[in-house]
């Protein structure tokens, strides 16, 4: 058969799978920060810890990147061009790199919330999830050639 000399990666029903989890995880992952915002602030017993404010912003900021982007995609795809891609498939392109070199701060991140804890352990566990997510969108941007590195 000639599929058993392609490797798992190359084949296109792995890529989609990919695809499909990173995005469910980062559009779940969404909601979830608004919520533990909220369920925060109906707990005022628990005050808010002097670096949870700063190792909060890193995942809402890489959801914020990954949403901002599957947005600007969705946009692009109908858009037309004479020549090359459209503005807004570019512009999700830039963001979807941004978003693929700041998920980088995610892991150290994570590590910092479980070591001194931070955050509620919902919170941490949500972290840890994108924590690991971001070195396969890193590696989805790369194969697909986001970057721009491959001509």
């Amino acid at each position: 058969m000639a599929a058993e000399k392609v490797l798992l990666l190359l084949i296109g029903v792995v890529q989609v799978f990919t695809t499909g989890v990173i995005v469910l995880l980062f559009l779940l992952a969404l909601p979830g920060w608004g919520l533990g915002a909220w369920l925060r602030s109906r707990r005022p017993d628990r005050p808010v810890r002097p670096g949870e404010r700063r190792i909060r912003l890193f995942p809402v900021g890489q959801t914020a990147l990954v949403t901002g982007a599957l947005v600007l995609l969705f946009a692009g795809v109908g858009g037309g061009a004479a020549f090359g891609m459209p503005p807004a498939a570019i512009a999700a392109t830039v963001t979807f790199t941004a978003a693929a070199l700041a998920g980088l701060a995610l892991p150290p991140a994570a590590v910092v919330a479980w070591a001194r804890g931070l955050l509620t352990v919902g919170e941490r566990i949500q972290l840890t999830v994108l924590a690991l997510t971001a070195p396969v969108l890193l590696w989805w941007t790369l194969y697909w050639n986001l970057f721009g590195l491959r001509f």
